[in-house]
């Protein structure tokens, strides 16, 4: 399996597609909901930059540490560019779906930059992405549950 990897995640949140908005643009706030992420923040540098953190909780390889630059996007995008333990870009796209609530649709694609996640990557790919997934659905339930609040 190559190290060069692309997820796709699609949560359901039954709420209105600006409160979700508002969730997952508060990066500062993601630990707060979201079980696997053990520590976030977002911020504006002397600079006039953004940039910000995350620390990730990751089953079989510890802590993946890495680094958000958000980029320009439309609307209902939430973008950034990653790099530290993985390099590469995420993205956020959400639409209002039918029942009324909203539709997230997470996609990444990123380089494996640390030898454990590579090393995974090579010798057992589907847990690799089972990991992910595992991550995916613990933010998905916690997302739900902290709108619910």
């Amino acid at each position: 399996m190559a190290t060069d990897l692309r997820f796709r995640s699609v949560w359901r949140i039954p709420a209105e597609r600006d409160a979700v908005r508002a969730v997952l643009g508060d990066v500062d706030g993601y630990a707060e909901w979201w079980p696997s992420i053990l520590d976030a923040a977002l911020a504006n540098h002397d600079s006039g930059a953004r940039g910000g953190h995350l620390v990730v909780r990751w089953p079989r390889a510890g802590a993946l540490r890495l680094r958000l630059a958000p980029m320009s996007s439309a609307d209902d995008v939430l973008a950034a560019r990653v790099s530290g333990d993985l390099l590469g870009w995420c993205s956020w796209h959400l639409s209002t779906d039918a029942a009324g609530g909203t539709c997230v649709v997470l996609q990444q694609h990123v380089l494996l930059r640390r030898g454990a996640l590579r090393a995974l990557a090579r010798i057992a790919p589907r847990r690799l992405r089972t990991d992910h997934a595992a991550v995916m659905r613990a933010g998905e339930a916690g997302l739900v549950a902290h709108i619910a609040r």
